[in-house]
């Protein structure tokens, strides 16, 4: 970040062409280049009869907002409030749920998080259809016990032939 401002400063030649602007991670203006300034004083009178200057404030802080709930979720994050879940599934409408599940599964695996499961978890929505929504839960609890299952394999407790074949005698 501080690189990049003293470019700013410094007048660096390739601000004449790109619109930068550095924020915090809740959204607040730290700096920004000329240009950036330039443009969004252009957007903000190109239409003022047809909005309130209020208007152009709150469609660029959602936009802001927006573009902070994309970064949380290239970040992995899980957990989102009804709202920012409403606003990244906006945000996201163009890719389809299961290449927003496949990129999320790979960004997962990449990173070392202390949980991995994401499945009863608000992110879940982004990658379900709405009608399926009242599913999340139990499937959620069905991967927990899956991976409870794999576990206990891997650490010898359960034989998984001896299991299934006292069971299939058990039904007999």
């Amino acid at each position: 970040g501080e690189t990049v401002r003293r470019l700013i400063h410094a007048g660096h030649s390739v601000f004449r062409t790109a619109a930068v602007a550095l924020r915090t991670v809740e959204g607040a203006l730290v700096d920004a280049s000329p240009l950036f300034f330039e443009e969004h004083a252009a957007a903000a009178s190109s239409s003022p009869a047809a909005a309130p200057p209020d208007a152009a404030d709150g469609a660029a802080e959602a936009s802001v907002e927006s573009c902070l709930l994309c970064l949380r979720f290239f970040n992995c994050d899980m957990y989102y409030k009804e709202g920012e879940l409403e606003l990244l599934e906006r945000a996201l409408a163009g890719c389809a749920l299961d290449q927003r599940r496949e990129f999320f599964a790979c960004a997962l695996r990449l990173r070392r998080r202390e949980r991995n499961l994401w499945e009863d978890t608000p992110v879940a929505k982004l990658f379900t259809p709405r009608a399926e929504w009242g599913e999340l839960r139990a499937r959620g609890k069905l991967q927990q016990m899956r991976a409870a299952v794999l576990r206990a394999i891997k650490k010898r407790k359960v034989d998984p032939v001896g299991a299934f074949v006292a069971a299939a005698a058990g039904a007999e």
